[in-house]
């Protein structure tokens, strides 16, 4: 197993828009990401299972813009993987555990929307929290809404499930619709993305 410290990166993640959304069939999501070729072999880094881009990553994935910078084939060898994963210099997955609760991923000083007054609202909470319901104030109404209320638009998002794409910047990529629709096949309902820089 690989440590990797301090591993952090650029990454859009994926999860349900229906915070307690859980996944409903008797394939786990493994699978059918692998089935359509998001996810290859995996490998485990920093005590987690990381799985590397599969044969239809970048059909599933849309990169933007005119020469957008990726690496998807994993690094040969344990050192030089890990020294890829330090700099987030490759593109993997990890597909987290499902969550007892509702869970907020927010970079600190993420921003939402008030779902009362629709003002813009700074984030200056913990960046996750799965025990606890955890509300904004609002600067602007002063009222005071639970975070999964909130709009996070692609800053932030609440869920009990995540699928993180690692080394993708911000507005950089953003999923196709095979990958939602499948997504959706294994919740029952829609999925959403954000990006984090964490």
């Amino acid at each position: 197993m690989l440590r990797i410290p301090g591993m952090a990166a650029h990454k859009l993640i994926l999860h349900p828009a229906n915070p307690t959304a859980l996944p409903t069939g008797e394939r786990n999501s493994a699978a059918l990401l692998r089935d359509i070729g998001l996810i290859g072999d995996s490998s485990k880094l920093d005590g987690k299972y990381h799985y590397f881009t599969g044969d239809g990553f970048l059909s599933l994935v849309t990169f933007l813009g005119c020469a957008p910078t990726i690496e998807t084939p994993p690094p040969a060898g344990a050192a030089e993987l890990a020294e890829a994963a330090r700099a987030r210099r490759f593109c993997h997955i990890s597909l987290g555990d499902t969550l007892p609760a509702p869970r907020l991923r927010a970079d600190p000083c993420s921003r939402a929307r008030c779902p009362v007054c629709r003002k813009m609202q700074t984030w200056s909470g913990p960046g996750t929290d799965d025990s606890t319901r955890i509300t904004m104030s609002c600067g602007h109404c002063h009222v005071d809404s639970p975070i999964e209320e909130c709009s996070w638009r692609q800053n932030g998002g609440v869920a009990r499930l995540f699928v993180d794409i690692w080394g993708v910047y911000p507005s950089e990529a953003v999923p196709g619709d095979l990958l939602l629709h499948t997504l959706a096949t294994v919740t029952e309902s829609p999925w959403v993305w954000f990006y984090s820089m964490r």
